[in-house]
């Protein structure tokens, strides 16, 4: 899949790398648009990302055929367009991001459809979690926003 360049952006304010399927939301013209785009796309690869794993259930061990090749599709889906969102981000944030927002919705997917019992330190552990992806999005000057 080609990619294509905010190019007017990047030398002008350093806007990132988009992808050709991401153009027909409007073009990215500015260098807000390209974080939304990048925003876009990593709330795109997480669903995708957690989406992967709650179907593990159904195949667990990979012993069943369709429910495996649903979950290699997804996370493989998933990490591609998660690559993506890294084009604007750093690495570590992005993964860090990654991490504690699928922890935060297997957790409540687990609770909500499952019947999976969450104690009060599971909680205050999950409230740490999303408070720490709150802070680097919010008042981190490391996540390029």
């Amino acid at each position: 899949m080609p990619f294509i360049q905010c190019t007017a952006l990047v030398a002008l304010e350093g806007c990132g790398v988009t992808a050709d399927f991401m153009t027909p939301l409007g073009g990215a013209t500015t260098k807000q648009q390209c974080d939304d785009h990048a925003n876009t796309v990593a709330i795109v690869a997480r669903s995708l990302g957690v989406a992967a794993e709650r179907l593990r259930i159904y195949g667990p061990g990979f012993t069943k055929p369709l429910p495996s090749v649903m979950v290699l599709v997804g996370y493989g889906v998933a990490f591609f367009f998660l690559s993506l969102t890294l084009e604007r981000i750093p690495v570590g944030v992005g993964y860090a991001i990654w991490s504690g927002a699928g922890v935060t919705l297997i957790a409540a997917i687990g609770w909500l459809w499952f019947g999976e019992k969450l104690d009060p330190a599971a909680i205050a552990g999950i409230a740490l979690i999303v408070a720490g992806v709150v802070v680097l999005n919010v008042f981190s000057k490391t996540a390029a926003h």
